[in-house]
């Protein structure tokens, strides 16, 4: 089973139109969408942990040591995906699609990737 995404409100929306737009088959959704806008970032782990979301986030600090504390007292998360504000609408999109083509959503199970990915091809 590929990964499915959530978007934590930090993430320009620039990029999920680009990924709605170019790689539709990939399901990603918003915090906005799911009504999580402006809440603390245990509530959005919990929801990602319940719907098995894996969360694209730019929060190096909070979000990344949350998520660690929230594995290590639930021992459940889809995982989360770190990226830098300065990266690109194509770039990220690129490395989605390319986590989606090449790997499953179990490989991210409480684990923090961190983009960009390596262009070691």
């Amino acid at each position: 089973m590929q990964p499915i995404f959530l978007f934590d409100e930090d993430v320009d929306v620039a990029i999920l139109a680009a990924a709605d737009r170019v790689i539709p088959a990939i399901d990603f959704i918003s915090v906005r969408d799911v009504g999580l806008k402006g809440r603390p970032d245990r509530e959005i782990l919990k929801y990602a942990a319940e719907h098995d979301r894996v969360i694209v986030s730019c929060d190096r600090s909070t979000m990344t040591a949350q998520f660690y504390a929230f594995v290590d007292a639930t021992g459940n998360s889809p995982g989360l995906v770190i990226l830098p504000q300065s990266m690109e609408p194509g770039e990220v999109i690129r490395d989605l699609r390319r986590m989606c083509e090449v790997s499953d959503a179990a490989e991210y199970r409480n684990y923090i990737t961190w983009l960009p990915l390596s262009r070691d091809e």
